[in-house]
């Protein structure tokens, strides 16, 4: 019964899409970045009302553990640990820009990677250039913001400084899986998936679409079936230590 039950709900699982923003959506995306941008410009410049700004910055985040990309030591982490960088090394003496990356990337919109069917917009991505000052320091990178459009929480952000970076993978992946190109698709996402940076958005969202690809048989045909079962749940447990969608699936699967 639950191998029933789990075909089925493979069946309807799809691969995020773009898809067109109304214009009040753009707008609301915009305002939670916009208002990102503001505040932890002012929280780099100066110690003054840090603590209160960091929080407000905190309550523009889906949750605490929301994964970012660390451009002072180049590295993947929570965001808090962002704040504690910006405090303990650079004691708030840096100053940052921002500028949105109109000509290269609008605001568009991701349909949410799921076992239920669903034809409705979930996420937003928007792209800024960050340019950061300070002493000895000066360095311009790009940042991808995700907002989830439920809510107008932001929930990660990471970097687009390299091809290889998993934003970049990501990208790839889901124009092969697009194509139908399953085996291309299903090795990219793994390739991504096994990103050490495990809290960047990108790897954890490569590590769920493993996991369904793995159970649905997308790419990996020659595999064993159980090869194929094991290898999903596992990529799935990854993703859920992050990823409450993979959790609600987990729990669907039960012992499977």
């Amino acid at each position: 019964m639950k191998k029933k039950i789990l075909l089925g709900l493979l069946l309807l699982w799809g691969v995020a899409q773009a898809g067109n923003l109304t214009d009040y959506q753009k707008q609301k995306v915009r305002e939670v970045v916009s208002s990102y941008c503001n505040l932890i410009s002012q929280f780099a410049q100066t110690e003054e009302n840090a603590d209160n700004r960091s929080m407000q910055i905190i309550n523009l985040f889906s949750n605490e553990n929301v994964p970012t990309y660390n451009d002072l030591t180049d590295q993947e982490v929570m965001f808090f640990d962002y704040l504690s960088t910006i405090s303990s090394d650079y004691n708030h003496s840096l100053t940052f820009s921002f500028k949105e990356n109109i000509n290269n990337q609008k605001v568009y919109g991701l349909t949410e990677p799921s076992f239920t069917k669903t034809k409705e917009l979930i996420y937003a991505e928007i792209e800024m250039t960050k340019t950061i000052l300070g002493e000895g320091l000066k360095k311009t990178i790009k940042n991808v913001f995700v907002v989830n459009l439920k809510d107008y929480k932001i929930w990660g952000i990471t970097s687009t400084s390299n091809e290889t970076s998993p934003y970049e993978l990501w990208l790839i992946g889901i124009q092969a899986y697009n194509k139908k190109q399953y085996s291309e698709a299903l090795e990219i996402f793994e390739k991504c998936a096994n990103n050490r940076h495990e809290n960047n958005v990108y790897v954890i969202l490569s590590q769920y679409y493993t996991g369904v690809m793995y159970l649905k048989k997308e790419g990996c045909k020659h595999f064993k079936k159980k090869v194929r079962d094991k290898k999903g749940v596992e990529w799935l447990r990854k993703a859920s230590i992050y990823y409450s969608k993979a959790r609600q699936d987990l729990d669907r699967l039960g012992d499977y």
